[in-house]
Formats: structure tokens, C-alpha cells, sequence
């Protein structure tokens, strides 16, 4: 199932956009790799957002949910539905979004303290094939 990319890590509006943007209307979210998951919330901007924290010292984050289906700290599997993404901008828990999207950042990071200190790392390099840009992504 290709997704469409609809924005990557680039300087955005005057400041660096730190993960993709992944085309998404109340669509399932599923979990990029096992680990442990947990909820959070940012009015500012991610809305309703995921981390999950993977054996090997990267993170993933999933931001602009409309509906989150994991429990707080306990195991996902890669795969599995960990939420459902948000719908057209405004709608309730989604944060500061343009549009229906899914933001997905990943980081090296072991905590979530540690998680905002660490660069942004490219999904793009991560996860290659399984995404289609959009023009001007």
C-alpha cells in the first residue's frame, strides 16, 4: 500500500519540518516497528501524538491523531493498529495541521525526555519504496 508523501524534512515556513507528512484522512496508523508505546498530547502542534520506543535506541513518533488504540507503556507489534489519523484541518485532537495527514518523525532516542534533544532523522532513508512524493513534498 503506497503512501503519498505530501511533505519531507525541509525548512517549512521558516523552520525545519522535522519528519514526513504522510496524505491520511481518519485512516488506520500502523506501528513501523515493535516497541513500546506511548500517548501524548501537544495543543501547539502535534495534537494527539504516539512515541514508540524500539530495542535498538530509535523512536517513532505519529502526531495529528484523531483516535489512539494503544495502552500506555505496554508492547505493540510492527503492523499493528496503534491509532486512527486525523481528518481535515481542525478537527477535534489534531493539532496545528494543513490539510488530512499523518506526521512521522523518527529519532534516535531512548526516552522521552531524550526524544526532543536528539535530531530528526529522514524516514524517507528508513523506509525507501514504500512511499510516493507528491509535487513540491
Amino acid at each position: 500500500n503506497n503512501k503519498k508523501v505530501v511533505s519531507t524534512v525541509k525548512l517549512r515556513w521558516g523552520r525545519k519540518h522535522k519528519g514526513i507528512d504522510i496524505a491520511a484522512n481518519y485512516e488506520s496508523v500502523y506501528a513501523a516497528a515493535s516497541g513500546i508505546a506511548y500517548q501524548l498530547y501537544d495543543a501547539n502542534g502535534y495534537g494527539n501524538y504516539i512515541i514508540i520506543y524500539h530495542a535498538n535506541n530509535y523512536a517513532t513518533l505519529y502526531a495529528h491523531l484523531s483516535a489512539v488504540k494503544i495502552t500506555n507503556g505496554k508492547p505493540v507489534s510492527q503492523g499493528q493498529v496503534i491509532a486512527t489519523s486525523g481528518g481535515a484541518e481542525g478537527s477535534a485532537g489534531s493539532g496545528d495541521s494543513q490539510g488530512a495527514h499523518l506526521h512521522f518523525e523518527i529519532r534516535q532516542a531512548s526516552s522521552t525526555s531524550d526524544y526532543f534533544l536528539k535530531d530528526p532523522l529522514n524516514p524517507l532513508d528508513f523506509y525507501k519504496g514504500i512511499y510516493t512524493l507528491a509535487p513540491g513534498a
